[in-house]
């Protein structure tokens, strides 16, 4: 269905939620400078884990070239509620740079400080990523994005650079059982996007 605002989205959300038609929300959450959409990103979240036995969704955040960084509000509430690490992804210089593995809020917050003289964050997108886990080590390396890999060295790197970062919330559901250190995504990775990156390296267009 389409919505006229955030508020109708939810209030038309609501009741298949609560059937459990809805098993997973992904929100591509674009920062206006007049509307404040922290809290209502946050009822989304709660609206499918209050009503469908606990779901566990990440939380994904496209800050896109020429938006300032979303408010601290929305940071500190993302991670109140997705608090097994955060990561972030950036262009730069036609590679992907990945940083992730913040395991507490300060340490988060003080690597945007840094990163706010490190490049033009106004004219960059990047892309946000707030971990809570289904499966794999709750730790630095499973934090979200990834680079498309076969190995699980770089799969695991805090810092690396790449041609391409992939962030993911919901579950793969056949892969959670299946490693008892890799989560489920970096196993969608390894053994199936990487084939199909191998095949034709455009495969996402």
């Amino acid at each position: 269905f389409v919505a006229s605002s955030i508020q109708t989205f939810i209030k038309e959300l609501t009741p298949f939620v609560k059937q459990c038609k809805v098993v997973q929300v992904s929100i591509l959450h674009y920062f206006s400078q007049f509307v404040p959409l922290e809290t209502e990103l946050i009822n989304i979240t709660l609206l499918v884990k209050n009503n469908c036995g606990g779901i566990n969704m990440c939380i994904i955040i496209i800050k896109p070239k020429g938006k300032s960084l979303p408010t601290y509000d929305i940071f500190k509430n993302c991670w109140n509620h997705n608090n097994h690490g955060i990561g972030f992804m950036y262009h730069k210089n036609d590679r992907v740079i990945i940083e992730k593995g913040y395991m507490d809020f300060i340490s988060f917050e003080k690597k945007l400080n840094v990163l706010e003289k490190k490049i033009d964050i106004k004219n960059t997108t990047i892309v946000f990523h707030f971990r809570i886990s289904t499966s794999g080590n709750i730790d630095k390396g499973n934090c979200h994005p990834f680079p498309i890999s076969f190995n699980n060295n770089s799969l695991r790197a805090t810092n690396i650079e790449t041609v391409l970062g992939i962030a993911h919330n919901g579950t793969i559901f056949h892969y959670t059982e299946m490693d008892k250190i890799l989560n489920d995504t970096q196993l969608f990775i390894k053994n199936d996007l990487y084939t199909l990156y191998r095949l034709d390296n455009h495969f996402y267009f």
